[in-house]
C-alpha cells in the first residue's frame, strides 16, 4: 500500500532520480534506511518501473534532436 511518505518519495525522485538517499530522506523528513526500505519497495512492487537518462545532445555537438515512430506503415498505391 502507497501512503502519502511514499508519494512524497516518489515526487522528488520524478524531479531528481540521482538524488542522494540522505538528501532525499532529509527532503521527506524520514530516516536514510526507511527511505531506502520504501524506494525498495515502490521497485519490488513495480511502481518504479525504470530509471532513465535525459541527454543534452548540443553538448554532444548535435544541434537538433531528430526522433522518428513509424507504426502501421501501409502502402497502398505505387506510382513510380
Amino acid at each position: 500500500m502507497i501512503d502519502q511518505t511514499d508519494l512524497a518519495i516518489l515526487k522528488v525522485l520524478s524531479n531528481d532520480s540521482r538524488i542522494k538517499i540522505k538528501a532525499l530522506s532529509k527532503e521527506v523528513a524520514l530516516s536514510e534506511p526507511s527511505v531506502k526500505t520504501r524506494i525498495e519497495k515502490t521497485i519490488d512492487n513495480d511502481i518504479i518501473t525504470s530509471f532513465s537518462i535525459e541527454i543534452d545532445y548540443s553538448k554532444l555537438g548535435y544541434t537538433i534532436p531528430l526522433y522518428i515512430q513509424i507504426s502501421d506503415l501501409t502502402i497502398t498505391n505505387r506510382h513510380f
